[in-house]
């Protein structure tokens, strides 16, 4: 199989849809709601807890996702389509300013988990959800290798970086922008997270039937 390294377009790519995946606006709501109770301080403490949680979650899932998929014998295509209508219901969801599993889980597991909740459930399963992992194992798939995992590490650092400076100064940002801010911000990373979906389910339906692709 020939390796095809990433290039800028390519971890750009990565990168815009994992930031809509997360979508630091609507984490940002999240968080704020189950830190309602809490000091600065501690929603510092626990913004840092998170944010460790969600880097060592999706750095794993970068380096043993795909070993994990042959194990148990699924091809990478249709993991791709698979994951590629995951995120387009995820995209849809953010469109029509629906409850997302997001929020339904912040509300539910809110009252009980207040307590502790920088790692359960606020970063697994809110952000570092099956959406994010599914991301991370379908660009894993279309550019694998030793050097492209290390992009896509350098990706994940990235926005697990900015989703971490968001739960950190939630207090002023959420202040700042407003609600009416974070369900505008919420619509269109919705916009761009559908489209790429449903650039990842034509991609993985033309590996299985390659002859779609001829005109």
């Amino acid at each position: 199989m020939t390796i095809h390294n990433m290039i800028l377009s390519d971890f750009m790519g990565f990168l815009f849809a994992m930031l809509a995946i997360t979508n630091p606006a609507s984490s940002l709501g999240v968080f704020l709601g189950m830190t309602d109770d809490k000091s600065i301080s501690d929603r510092k403490r626990i913004a840092v807890i998170a944010t460790i949680t969600i880097f060592i979650v999706l750095m794993v899932i970068a380096w043993a996702g795909i070993p994990i998929l042959k194990m148990f014998g699924i091809s990478l295509p249709a993991f791709q389509i698979t994951g590629g209508l995951i995120i387009l219901l995820r995209g849809l969801e953010m469109l029509n300013a629906k409850e997302t599993p997001t929020t339904k889980t912040a509300s539910a597991l809110e009252d009980q988990a207040r307590h502790s909740i920088a790692i359960v459930p606020l970063a697994l399963p809110i952000i570092a959800g099956p959406g994010a992992m599914t991301n991370v194992i379908v660009f894993g798939t279309q550019f694998p290798g030793f050097v492209n995992t290390l992009y896509i590490s350098i990706g994940v650092f990235i926005v697990t970086l900015v989703l971490g400076l968001v739960m950190y100064y939630a207090t002023y940002i959420g202040k700042l922008i407003g609600p009416t801010g974070i369900k505008i911000m919420t619509r269109i990373m919705g916009l761009i997270l559908a489209a790429m979906a449903m650039s990842m389910i034509t991609s993985g339906l033309l590996k299985i039937f390659p002859s779609w692709g001829v005109p």
